[in-house]
């Protein structure tokens, strides 16, 4: 007897497994019975971004089935389980639009009506694709859950029956399958990133795999802003969780399944939460290096990687859910936009310079001395307090990673420009270097009352410095761009210091006054968060 055979029968005799909503026989059925209906999609292994995680990273596309998700596999197994007299009425669901999807093109196949409930912040790309397959489509509510209110009433008033997108048995069973799959072609993996709104996906693939492979590590990825596992683990139940906007709109889901919980909760190692930057980032890199389209809730599993939130998995051979493609082409200009400034390619600062001609040319002409490309400039001339002469611009430059970004500034900061980052790209900094940033700050805070010195800080060759130099001593004054006099006669507005905060210090340029005591501070983002 093997170890996979060892734990089936194992588990055959533990009370809590047989009291499963889903059991491991039900996915070997669910396997058999769609064998035909869907696709067995690849697993590849990514040689590029096994570099950059440090990881043996594999890929399981399953965006590539034919409506561009998993979800077709627990859609076509439930509805391959209605009774005839069911299969006539027709069938309802609400679903943020995977589930939509997966059940309108294989009740069209089929013959089976089919209704279906959408959130109206669902993609116009799932809604059309619904309508397409021939599904009668309503839009209502905010999220998913008010969705499935008004699906359950209108199913009731029907005859329909509801099929839960990611609670039903049947549903949980046939996601279950690429759990199957992922075994068999990567039979010696050590952990699977399975993206988690519902939990249906994970509970079943969890399941699959621990059963034939007692030892795999299955760990949960959801978003930040709809955390709804997380917080089902800490109530010990499903449990409402607050839900904000999110890149991975598939994964939107305020509370989990009951049922799904029930089995996730058994066979789930470990669940991590991942910022919007990172989401983005992964849609990026997958673009970029696997020429690949997958929306945000599909490609959440490389997010914890990128983020290096998952140190444990160095060396180990991994595989990511690849759950979802189905991504507005609107949205993914924007997500793109993201991922390159969460990369350090799109750097946002505003700084101040001569409105005498030639001031423009002169600034951008410093920034292309760098080799960076201005990608949008926006002047502002009413709200600066300065003089008559000087106004302010906000950039928007494109550098070729973060240390080019963070030389750039530097080289504006030697050319005398005094930079107020608004809000940088200037995030791939390591935790230690982040502390002592924020260390950087807190001293410079303490100095402003004895100390007339322009001070930059920032990362220089991998490590951070102050830089400071002192007007009173220099050989030569610096010139300064804004009105061709000396950098220390530069009148620079006082602003109230800002409170320190437990987020991330970015690196910013600090010019102290020259004038007197007060300290002028940049606003800092916390988009690093």
């Amino acid at each position: 007897m093997n170890k996979s055979e060892a734990n089936m029968h194992y588990m055959r005799n533990d009370p809590e497994y047989i009291a499963l909503p889903v059991v491991f026989e039900d996915v070997g059925m669910a396997a058999f019975r769609i064998r035909n209906g869907v696709k067995k999609t690849e697993c590849t292994y990514s040689d590029t971004l096994s570099q950059e995680t440090g990881c043996n990273l594999y890929f399981k596309h399953d965006h590539k089935q034919h409506t561009g998700s998993f979800k077709e596999r627990g859609a076509l197994n439930a509805l391959l389980l209605l009774e005839e007299g069911q299969k006539k009425t027709g069938v309802i669901a609400a679903s943020a639009g995977n589930h939509a999807l997966g059940l309108a093109y294989h009740s069209q196949r089929l013959g089976i009506p089919c209704t279906v409930v959408m959130p109206s912040t669902a993609p116009i790309t799932k809604i059309t694709k619904c309508r397409e397959f021939g599904a009668t489509v309503h839009l209502h509510g905010e999220n998913i859950l008010e969705a499935k209110e008004f699906a359950t009433k209108v199913g009731l008033e029907n005859g329909l029956e509801y099929i839960n997108g990611f609670d039903h048995p049947a549903i949980i069973a046939g996601a279950a399958t690429m759990g199957l799959e992922i075994v068999e072609q990567v039979p010696d993996v050590d952990c699977v990133l399975v993206p988690i709104g519902g939990a249906g996906l994970i509970a079943g693939v969890s399941l699959a795999m621990k059963m034939l492979h007692p030892k795999v590590q299955i760990i949960g990825v959801e978003p930040v802003n709809c955390a709804s596992f997380t917080k089902a683990l800490q109530e010990g139940k499903p449990a409402p969780a607050e839900c904000k906007p999110t890149l991975a709109d598939g994964l939107a889901v305020p509370t989990v399944g009951s049922n799904a919980f029930q089995v996730a909760r058994k066979f789930v190692d470990k669940v991590v939460t991942v910022s919007e930057r990172f989401i983005a980032l992964a849609v990026l890199r997958m673009l970029e290096v696997e020429k690949t389209v997958v929306e945000g809730g599909g490609v959440i599993g490389l997010a914890p990687l990128l983020s290096h939130t998952l140190p444990e998995l160095k060396g180990k051979k991994v595989v990511v859910c690849l759950c979802g493609g189905n991504i507005d082409i609107t949205v993914l200009g924007r997500v793109i936009d993201r991922g390159l400034a969460a990369d350090g390619r799109l750097l946002q600062f505003d700084a101040p310079i001569s409105d005498r001609p030639g001031g423009l040319a002169e600034f951008t002409k410093t920034i292309a001395e760098t080799g960076a490309s201005v990608k949008d400039i926006h002047h502002e001339r009413a709200f600066l307090v300065t003089d008559m002469m000087t106004i302010n611009v906000r950039c928007v430059v494109e550098t070729k990673n973060a240390k080019h970004a963070q030389d750039l500034l530097q080289h504006l900061n030697n050319a005398g420009y005094l930079i107020n980052m608004e809000q940088t790209s200037l995030q791939a900094l390591t935790k230690n270097q982040q502390a002592e940033l924020q260390k950087q700050q807190q001293l410079l805070l303490k100095r402003a009352d004895t100390s007339h010195t322009h001070t930059v800080v920032g990362v220089v060759d991998g490590s951070v410095k102050a830089i400071e130099s002192n007007p009173s001593v220099k050989s030569s004054p610096v010139t300064s761009p804004l009105m061709g006099v000396p950098a220390s006669a530069v009148p620079v507005t006082p602003q109230p210091v800002a409170q320190a905060t437990p987020t991330p210090i970015q690196p910013v340029v600090t010019p102290q006054s020259f004038q007197g005591k007060a300290t002028y501070l940049p606003r800092l983002s916390d988009v690093c968060s």
